[in-house]
């Protein structure tokens, strides 16, 4: 399973996560935001969930519609 996240300031940030079976969801992939010296690396509060699975989220989705997501695609949030 992937998710993939992005930053609100658009196209300034993304990150990917993979769920490797053991219950886990685990930070895969930091974008180096074309070797950026300022905060635009971190992940913050306010980042978005932009896909799970490939399947674009709606821009109001909740945590606990991601987290409902998850537990539909096959893997478990802990």
């Amino acid at each position: 399973m992937e998710v993939t996240l992005k930053r609100n300031s658009e196209g300034r940030f993304g990150v990917s996560f993979h769920a490797p079976g053991d219950g886990t969801i685990c930070l895969d992939r930091i974008s180096d935001a074309h070797d950026v010296d300022d905060d635009r690396k971190r992940l913050c509060v306010g980042d978005i969930v932009l896909s799970l699975n490939g399947i674009m989220l709606e821009e109001a989705q909740s945590e606990e519609a991601l987290l409902q997501l998850i537990e539909n695609s096959g893997a478990n949030a802990s």
